[in-house]
């Protein structure tokens, strides 16, 4: 299974699952380590810790504009749940719930995020309209997740920052043949131009040259 979005028990609650291929005490001390969250997560930038249970993270949103959100666990269940909040006011607060338990083979883990957003569905509309779609990232993010603990990379790149990871950006081979092809492209709108008016200008002197020995030859016969 490679990531699941589950029915929203309601408007504001966003839910998704996936299993990976780890033993659950690997997964939950990987994801407890927030430095490592950026590494999965497709618009956090930084997470620096400020204190015991709270955390500053750079979040990038629409037309590039970063935000400073300030984050506190307040309940941490050791392979069990990972429960943070957003720190302000009641009426803008966002939830999470990250749950991890043994999946049904030796070594798997299933991994539940539980995320409540503020303002139900009128904010995820207002987000929509900016680009954004908790849903889809959520999924994604849980996908990337799996990628990073089973490969140690992320190929997904999907409702991510565009650029924040590796397959966003074009490989150096990539990148030459880009060039290649764009000198090749300047060299040809060159020859186009320039050469067509070397060759008229070659065949007007050697026309010029021609019509003057004629000349010189009718001027010898008389």
């Amino acid at each position: 299974m490679q990531r699941t979005s589950l029915p929203p028990r309601d408007e504001n609650t966003i839910e998704a699952s996936v299993t990976i291929q780890r033993p659950v005490e690997e997964v939950f001390r990987f994801y407890r380590d927030f430095k490592n969250l950026p590494g999965f997560l497709g618009d956090v930038m930084d997470i620096e810790q400020i204190g015991p249970a709270t955390s500053r993270w750079i979040i990038q949103g629409p037309l590039g504009i970063r935000a400073n959100w300030t984050m506190k666990v307040t309940e941490d269940r050791t392979n069990e749940l990972i429960r943070c909040e957003t720190v302000t006011s009641p009426l803008l607060r966002t939830y999470w719930e990250i749950h991890f338990a043994p999946g049904s083979e030796a070594g798997e883990t299933e991994v539940r995020e539980v995320m409540k957003v503020p303002l139900g569905r009128l904010g995820r509309a207002a987000l929509a309209l900016l680009g954004k779609f908790p849903a889809e990232e959520v999924a994604s993010n849980l996908h990337r997740l799996k990628q990073v603990m089973e490969a140690g990379r992320v190929t997904d790149t999907s409702y991510s920052v565009a650029g924040k990871f590796a397959q966003d950006t074009p490989s150096h081979d990539a990148f030459q043949k880009s060039k290649h092809s764009l000198l090749s492209q300047i060299l040809w709108c060159l020859t186009s131009i320039f050469l067509p008016r070397r060759c008229a200008q070659r065949r007007k002197r050697s026309n010029g040259e021609a019509s003057a020995q004629r000349l010189n030859r009718h001027e010898l016969k008389k």
